[in-house]
């Protein structure tokens, strides 16, 4: 049971690894359980062709069909006929040398990694593989926050698929398949999943990557319990009792009407969230972010009053 005890303690043929390259590179040579990983042409997402740039270009001139051309396939198949990553292999016809580039180099390499980890985890039990997933050197409050660092000698900053995969699987961490077929890795040895308990207590720094998770709020997941807020006639901010702008600064309560503004980043976690509740007109000194004292604006972002006082989120101003 790779996301708790016993766990997966060595890498076997048509296993794969993920992780920062540097440090998949270290663990195939230097950690005794990755000894089968060496000459193994399934180990990296990287070395299948699963963009259209990959399929019909650089992938060409390599030795892939030969080795793995049997396994690639079934990925690309996975690939297309899956509903969302499909158009990783969407025809390049229409689209310039540079725009070529850049799909293949991010939204499309994005799709391929993140359809990689669902093919794998997937696959038939009879083909049953594991994933290895290597924790070292990651930084996981960067992870969490989608922030990239732009390397010197650089104008834009460049993806961290890495990242996008522990996304990934944070977002999918209830799926069984998930639960069973991926083994993290850290300080040469297995471990748990970077957002739970086991970690957070066994490895240094554990308890700051367990925070910096419960700060990612992914927009494709459905509102989770631990986002504990309270509007002012003490109903929980959630879906099911009221309204969220497309922005998530403000949600307005279908008990009260009240229009609670939220915290920046609609973090809404006990610890990080400022009530704003409360906030008074300026200029008539009535209650504001109310529907029944004026108007809150598409966006959510301005609240007019009815005394036609119109305030911002970040301070006020008047019409």
């Amino acid at each position: 049971m790779p996301f708790s005890e016993p766990w997966n303690t060595t890498y076997e043929r048509g296993d794969m690894i993920y992780g920062l390259k540097e440090e998949r590179t270290n663990y195939m040579f230097t950690v005794n359980a990755f000894e089968h990983s060496i000459g193994d042409p399934t180990r990296f997402i990287d070395l299948f062709a699963g963009t259209t740039i990959e399929k019909e270009g650089v992938f060409k001139k390599k030795i892939w069909p030969v080795w793995c051309g049997d396994v690639n396939q079934e990925f690309l198949d996975f690939m297309q006929n899956h509903p969302k990553y499909h158009t990783a292999l969407r025809p390049l016809t229409g689209r310039s040398s540079g725009e070529e580039e850049v799909e293949g180099k991010s939204d499309d390499v994005g799709r391929k990694v993140k359809g990689g980890i669902e093919w794998m985890v997937s696959r038939n039990d009879a083909d049953r593989h594991h994933l290895h997933f290597i924790l070292d050197g990651i930084d996981f409050d960067l992870v969490a926050s989608k922030r990239q660092i732009i390397k010197p000698g650089m104008r834009h900053s460049e993806p961290s698929y890495t990242s996008v995969e522990l996304r990934w699987l944070y977002r999918n961490r209830h799926e069984a398949n998930v639960k069973l077929n991926v083994q993290f890795w850290i300080n040469s040895v297995p471990c748990g999943p970077p957002w739970e308990d086991t970690f957070a207590s066994a490895h240094p720094g554990g308890a700051e990557a367990q925070l910096a998770w419960q700060r990612y709020h992914p927009k494709s997941t459905p509102w989770e319990p631990h986002m504990d807020y309270e509007c002012e006639c003490f109903q929980k901010v959630h879906p099911q009792n009221g309204t969220f702008n497309a922005r998530r600064t403000v949600y307005v309560c279908r008990t009260c009407g009240f229009g609670n503004r939220m915290p920046v980043f609609a973090r809404m976690t006990a610890e990080h969230s400022e009530r704003h509740l409360g906030d008074w007109c300026s200029k008539c000194n009535t209650q504001m972010w109310h529907r029944k004292h004026g108007t809150i604006m598409p966006g959510g972002s301005i609240y007019v009053c009815k005394c036609g006082n119109a305030e911002s989120y970040w301070g006020g101003f008047n019409h």
